[in-house]
């Protein structure tokens, strides 16, 4: 799951090298890195994974949380508040792409259209890193493992560089 986060930010920047009808194959070899390892189990249970899978209705234990901590326990295991977390990464989520993550294109329409050869779409560095680390926006994960956390600290850091620097350039 934890590599699912990357999925919105891997998206746009398919999207916007690539065009949309290029990037589909590149989604199918997503998909199948994802669905082989599970062919076993789906054999078995595929109903019992999927739903297991991804059940957003889960509810996580406070011991486990890193993020939230400081928030007493009854209201970490509030539903409402593990629907806001969701509901807030979704919007930022949407708010990155239409404000941050798309300028290089201009519009979202333009990211559909296929790239013409002469338009340069050209991703830099910064933009590809700064666009995955920000598409995991560690604030709205409500349990932060310990592969997330230990990788928490440099993408904050990179983060936060990138959107200073990037704020002083306009």
């Amino acid at each position: 799951m934890n590599v699912l986060l990357f999925a919105p930010g891997l998206l746009l920047l398919l999207l916007t090298e690539l065009g949309f009808w290029s990037t589909i194959p590149r989604l199918v070899i997503c998909a199948l890195v994802q669905v082989v390892p599970a062919i076993p189990f789906l054999l078995e249970n595929p109903k019992g994974y999927i739903v297991r899978s991804f059940d957003l209705g889960r509810q996580f234990f406070f011991k486990w949380t890193v993020n939230w901590r400081f928030l007493p326990e009854e209201l970490f295991l509030n539903r409402y508040f593990q629907m806001t977390l969701l509901s807030l990464h979704v919007i930022l989520l949407v708010l990155f792409t239409v404000f941050k993550w798309n300028r290089k294109t201009g519009s979202l329409k333009k990211l559909l259209q296929r790239p013409e050869k002469k338009e340069e779409r050209k991703l830099s560095e910064n933009d590809i890193v700064f666009t995955l680390f920000s598409s995991i926006l560690l604030v709205c994960v409500s349990v932060d493992h310990s592969t997330i956390n230990s990788m928490s600290g440099i993408f904050t850091r990179y983060t936060i560089c990138c959107g200073v620097q990037d704020f002083q350039q306009y």
